[in-house]
């Protein structure tokens, strides 16, 4: 069973003309992380950060051109963090990016209203 889903799933990037590319990332020393990027051949492309306290891409050109960003972020804002600090994330995406902006945060739900205040949409 598990040959034919894995050729399924491979039929269907095919079909979809789909390329997922992987980039090693910053976490923790004793971890390798990723960020993914998964172009699609028809319209919007989506980027996922993974567990990371860097954003490794130019952001800016990719919401430009519609595409699709979920960014880790965290409320602390400190040396030795392992997820992008709201603040940065506040630096990094200008306000009016936000609103094409998603982010999911490794907080509670006071969180939300901070992003909220930053003009963040967010899935949780």
């Amino acid at each position: 069973m598990k040959g034919k889903a894995l050729l399924y799933i491979v039929q269907i990037i095919k079909e979809l003309n789909l390329t997922l590319n992987s980039s090693l990332t910053k976490h923790v020393e004793t971890l390798n992380t990723y960020s993914f990027l998964i172009k699609f051949d028809y319209g919007n492309s989506i980027f996922y950060s993974g567990d990371t306290y860097e954003t490794n891409f130019n952001v800016i050109p990719f919401l430009d051109e519609g595409n699709i960003i979920y960014q880790g972020t965290c409320l602390n804002d400190m040396e030795g963090n392992v997820h992008t600090s709201l603040r940065v994330l506040s630096e990094l995406v200008p306000e009016q990016y936000r609103k094409k902006y998603s982010v999911f945060i490794s907080m509670m739900i006071i969180s939300l209203k901070k992003l909220k205040k930053k003009d963040f949409k967010w899935l949780i």
